[in-house]
């Protein structure tokens, strides 16, 4: 859905990035990210483009759409830590995409530095990263969308035995 959007010039790549840097740990069913549905504009002009990679227009009314955006966050005078705020920070500074990459950049450093085979912190950042892979395991499972896609029947990805009902599989 996004690569749509993103292909007809609806949506920038900086505009997703600035989402995506949002509770960035927490890729699927983030609150945090959710919550900023509420600032997006329910209605909006669009001239849809064949070519988005070249289309000028494109510029003008993703920054349209950007400063409609930053408007609507700033009337709801948000607290800075709050989702929206940091989005508001972010959308501020602009150029998310890069600011995404080195965002990425440091968390993979810092889980690399964590999960080092002499690192102390080894033990509990490894049951840390079962812990949560568990939770969004179970969270989907729960999501009344997003639990017929248990295509693996639990083998790839296996959970704490629970009943969990789903209709499009059968538990054996």
């Amino acid at each position: 859905m996004i690569d749509r959007l993103l292909r007809r010039g609806i949506i920038s790549k900086d505009f997703v990035a600035s989402v995506m840097m949002i509770d960035l740990e927490n890729p699927v069913l983030s609150a945090d990210r959710e919550s900023l549905w509420q600032f997006i504009p329910e209605k909006f002009s669009l001239t849809p483009v064949k070519n988005w990679r070249k289309s000028s227009g494109r510029r003008r009314r993703n920054k349209r759409s950007k400063n409609q955006g930053i408007a609507a966050i700033q009337a709801a005078n948000v607290s800075a830590d709050s989702a929206p705020g940091k989005w508001l920070q972010i959308l501020q500074q602009g150029n998310s995409v890069t600011q995404l990459r080195n965002k990425i950049t440091d968390y993979l450093k810092k889980t690399q530095t964590d999960l080092d085979e002499n690192a102390p912190t080894r033990p509990q950042e490894l049951k840390r990263l079962c812990d949560n892979m568990v939770a969004r395991r179970q969270s989907i499972l729960h999501h009344p969308v997003l639990r017929a896609l248990n295509e693996t029947g639990d083998r790839l990805f296996p959970i704490p035995e629970t009943v969990i009902e789903n209709p499009h599989h059968q538990r054996q």
